[in-house]
């Protein structure tokens, strides 16, 4: 996944996002979590793993 490409641990990127580290778990893992996303959080996602927040929006569209 992208942050393990940049070699980013979840607490690392969950404290950059202002998000537990349990919850980006469930984010990149559990299907059910992907439908409160906010927009927001899509966009802080997109900043810190230098990607284009539409990319991040339809990766979780189609894990939802």
């Amino acid at each position: 996944n992208a942050r393990k490409s940049k070699r980013m641990s979840q607490k690392y990127l969950a404290k950059r996002l202002r998000i537990t580290q349990s919850y980006l778990s469930k984010l990149e893992n559990k299907k059910k979590y992907n439908k409160n996303v906010t927009i927001d959080l899509v966009e802080r996602i997109a900043e810190e793993l230098d990607l284009d927040s539409t990319d991040v929006f339809f990766y979780f569209c189609r894990r939802s």
